[in-house]
Formats: structure tokens, sequence, C-alpha cells
């Protein structure tokens, strides 16, 4: 699918270009389990008709299924040792995320100070300061929570669904499980 993709793409003619996209595309899409791709296609069987499943659709939804993986090329995210799955381009950048904002609610004076001077900053040692200041609130356990707090919430609200609701309340029961089955232990999908 990346060749045939490359091999028609009018913008990307330069040989090396290609070859570095190609290696790119193989090395995402087989280092980590396809989650997004599960996902497509677990939504797919439970949407779809039975009989309007056929090869030639099974075979455009892998492709959209690829399609999402390798979109993925834009959030590699850094594995680290504090968090599950923690992407240090957010703190280099600054980004505004859930983890900062939860963070800053728990700080104290102090810890908000050096997450100011430390926070949007690309020396590795700022770095692992945050990361250090982000163990000392115990942003792990503060995740649980509002995980748990949220997957609460989402059945609940599925159990008012009634019960020959399009898609009906076992598709989102489904998928939630598979979602936290899958958040329960990343590291288990990352094969680097």
């Amino acid at each position: 699918m990346v060749d045939k993709a490359l091999n028609e793409s009018k913008y990307i003619d330069h040989p090396l270009l290609k070859d570095k996209i190609k290696k790119m595309s193989e090395h995402l899409m087989l280092s980590k389990f396809p989650l997004q791709a599960e996902f497509f296609f677990l939504a797919y069987e439970l949407l779809e008709k039975p009989e309007n499943i056929t090869s030639d659709k099974l075979r455009q939804a892998y492709y959209v299924a690829c399609a999402s993986e390798l979109n993925d090329l834009t959030e590699y995210m850094d594995v680290n040792q504090t968090m599950t799955l923690k992407s240090n381009t957010d703190i280099i950048n600054g980004k505004c995320t859930w983890t900062a904002v939860a963070a800053l609610k728990h700080f104290n004076a102090e810890q908000r100070k050096i997450f100011e001077e430390c926070y949007n900053s690309s020396d590795p040692e700022k770095i692992k300061r945050v990361l250090r200041l982000y163990d000392e609130v115990n942003m792990r356990d503060l995740y649980r929570k509002e995980e748990k707090a949220r997957y609460d919430l989402f059945l609940e609200k599925v159990s008012k669904l009634p019960a020959d609701s399009v898609p009906s309340p076992d598709f989102f029961i489904t998928i939630l499980r598979y979602f936290q089955s899958y958040t329960t232990n990343i590291s288990r999908y990352y094969y680097i």
C-alpha cells in the first residue's frame, strides 16, 4: 500500500525522500500494536450489516485502517519510566495537556514555580525536572482516578440508552472495554 501511494504521488518524486517515508511507515506499522486499526475494524464489524461485508469492502476497510495508523507519523511518543506514556515534545512545546493542567492543580507554590521555569524548554535537565514534578504529585494515581471517574460516567450514560438504539449500548461497552484493556498496560502494545 505504501509503495503504491508513493509511486502514484505527484508531489514526492525524490527517491531518498520516498525511501525515508517508506522506512518510517514500516517502522511505525511494525513497532506497535495497531490500536486505531483495531478500533476501526471493531466498529466496522459492529456497525455494518453482515450481508454488506464483502472482500472488496474488507480491502477498503483495511486501507482506511492502515491510513489511520500512518497518520501517527507526526505523535512518535516517548515511553519513559515514570509515566505510562508521556510525550517529551508536550513539555518541550509547552502544550496545554491534561497532564500539565492536572499537575498544576496539585502543585504547591514551589513546585509551580519550578514547573513554570522548566516547562516549554528543550533542555534535557528541565524536561527531567518536569517529569520528577509529575512523580512528586503522583500523576499516575491522579490519571487513574480521572480515568475511573470518566469510565463510570460513560457506563452511566450508556446504561440510559434505549436497548434498540443504533449503535447499540453493547457497541459502546465493547469499545470501552477494549480501550480500557489497552490503557491498563500500554507497554505491551509497543514492541520496541
